[in-house]
């Protein structure tokens, strides 16, 4: 098992390598993506990558198609780069957390409009 600071160096690797494959990639579907987080499991085994992007659920679902797609390729690259024994295995997960950011402001803001109508 690593240790709690090869665990956090070891991701922040793995997100800075990922983000210069995704600059460079001549996939034009990932473009304007950005990597938010990169967790990983206590073996090191398993990368969560998390990411965003702008332009609705359908650029959301067209970017998770292209991850799907490409991510032994990323692996296979990413064992190229990086110097560790094993490289993890990927996931990525779209990072909704702004998408959530925003939907409990639009309640706050109609529970604040319906608190001044009844006033």
């Amino acid at each position: 098992m690593a240790n709690d600071r090869r665990r956090f160096r070891v991701a922040q690797q793995i997100r800075s390598t990922l983000s210069t494959f995704l600059l460079h990639s001549p996939d034009s579907r990932f473009s304007m993506v950005t990597l938010t987080s990169v967790s990983l499991s206590p073996d090191l085994k398993i990368a969560k990558i998390y990411w965003v992007v702008t332009g609705g659920q359908d650029r959301v679902d067209e970017v998770a198609e292209a991850f799907d797609a490409a991510k032994k390729f990323f692996r296979k690259e990413m064992g190229k780069k990086l110097e560790l024994r094993f490289v993890p295995e990927l996931r990525f997960f779209y990072d909704n957390t702004l998408d959530t950011v925003d939907e409990v402001d639009r309640l706050l803001e109609r529970a604040k409009a319906s608190g001044a109508q009844k006033e």
